[in-house]
């Protein structure tokens, strides 16, 4: 026997495809190796020294006797997809390959039958995939690109008016977007490739008919092998979502502008009455009493029953000229306008004290600093609040006061060691002592954070900007 045909025998034997050997004169099969079993359930002794038009394995391969011998007439080899029925009559999808050799002198035909079930399962699964894809991809109200690694566009699902998509796909990604946003997607492909993880970021895009839309751009990568072979691009539009941010912002600011206004408006007012209260009616007082010392020395002799009532009058000018001074003090301490916030905070904590016996601890950072007008009386309203709340609910011994300067920022602290604020109290409805201080930092965009703990006390720290 030949080296070749030595080599051939032994392929034949270890193959793991179906290989039949039929006699290309006679049509009687001649062996078959053992994966013809696994394939079909047959022997070898069930199929060998039988005609293949006789034999059901072949019902689809061959229709006659005759189709058998003019297979030698085609041109070979070729192959075919059929469905082969088993010996237990399953059907097998199978590929036929039809061959032509000569071994000892003898014209032998060898069909070979390849299971390509997986392989077709496969075909049909990502030809759906690939439907679904396409559905999903021109379906969508988003638009999807795919760029390669230069930033070319390769694929893009749909186009909006003004555009053609002829003048996308094939074209430059950076040719494409505004000129001022195509340093921020190169970084952003630059970044994506080196993470190899998806990027997302808000990009304003103008159209050709200067219409204006915001898109929520996700890039993200297309990862072979554990190479980027290219980039995804999801642009999602937020036009509206922008737009209402936009307006939004707008009338935020307005409204902390009209809250500042009103702050500014109450202050005065209040400023106002205090110097009223304390150069009128003050005033008024203060020479009543005068007059009604004057009185009391003239007819305290003839008049003797008349002392106790002028002294029980004397005590309660007094009671009314301290009450006014307080008063005035309270809708606005002069010592604000004139020594500024440092010291008429100082002031304050020796009222909080002095009326409440809570010690106190003043820290402030850097020693002389400035502030201007309308931050002093916001920061010094803050804190008198916060006072209030600490005496009124915190049944603390102990308050330190901060005021600290850091970088750009301007931090004002107020911590008690008393029973400690809850969640529920920091987020409640009515807690209109903490809205106020929220609201009254937000006018300068500052930030209010808030923190409790059970029989430790509480913490609020301010944080403003500061120029």
């Amino acid at each position: 026997m030949k080296v070749n045909e030595i080599v051939y025998q032994q392929l034949f034997k270890t193959s793991q495809e179906a290989i039949i050997l039929v006699d290309a004169n006679t049509g009687v099969i001649l062996d078959v190796n053992s994966s013809v079993y696994l394939f079909f359930g047959y022997q070898n002794y069930e199929l060998t020294e039988k005609v293949v038009w006789e034999v059901r394995l072949f019902q689809n391969i061959l229709e006659s006797k005759d189709s058998f011998f003019n297979i030698s007439k085609l041109n070979l080899p070729f192959n075919l997809e059929l469905p082969i029925p088993t010996k237990n009559r399953k059907i097998v999808l199978v590929e036929v390959i039809v061959n032509k050799l000569s071994i000892n002198q003898e014209n032998i035909l060898t069909f070979t039958f390849r299971d390509i079930y997986k392989q077709k399962k496969t075909e049909n699964d990502l030809n759906k995939s690939e439907e679904s894809w396409h559905s999903l991809t021109m379906n969508s109200p988003n638009h999807i690109l795919i760029l390669d690694l230069h930033g070319k566009v390769r694929f893009i699902n749909w186009v909006t008016s003004g555009l053609k998509k002829e003048d996308i796909v094939n074209n430059s990604i950076y040719n494409i977007i505004p000129s001022q946003f195509v340093e921020r997607v190169k970084e952003s492909l630059k970044d994506v490739r080196k993470t190899k993880k998806a990027k997302i970021y808000e990009t304003k895009f103008v159209f050709p008919d200067d219409k204006v839309v915001w898109y929520d751009a996700r890039i993200a990568p297309i990862i072979e092998y554990d190479e980027i072979m290219g980039y995804t691009v999801n642009c999602s539009d937020i036009t509206k979502r922008k737009n209402t941010e936009i307006e939004l912002n707008k009338s935020n600011k307005k409204l902390h502008e009209l809250t500042l206004h009103m702050q500014e408006v109450i202050e005065n007012e209040k400023k106002k009455i205090a110097l009223d209260l304390h150069d009128d009616l003050g005033q008024k007082l203060t020479a009543l009493h005068m007059d009604l010392s004057w009185l009391k020395t003239r007819i305290i002799k003839d008049l003797p029953h008349l002392s106790d009532k002028l002294n029980d009058m004397a005590e309660l000018l007094n009671l009314s000229m301290k009450n006014v001074q307080e008063i005035a003090t309270e809708l606005r301490p002069s010592i604000l306008d004139n020594l500024g916030l440092i010291s008429a905070v100082e002031w304050l904590l020796e009222e909080y004290m002095r009326k409440s016996n809570i010690e106190y601890q003043f820290d402030v950072s850097p020693e002389g600093i400035k502030i201007n007008k309308q931050l002093t009386v916001a920061i010094f309203r803050i804190i008198q609040e916060a006072l209030t709340n600490v005496v009124r609910h915190a049944n603390a011994t102990i308050v330190k006061v901060s005021i600290e300067k850091e970088s750009n920022l301007l931090n004002v602290m107020i911590e008690d060691n008393g029973k400690g604020i809850t969640k529920s109290n920091i987020e409640g409805s009515k807690s209109f002592g903490l809205m106020g201080i929220k609201e009254r930092a937000s006018v300068f965009k500052g930030k209010v954070k808030i923190t409790g703990e059970l029989n430790k006390g509480t913490k609020l720290l301010v944080k403003i900007p500061y120029d």
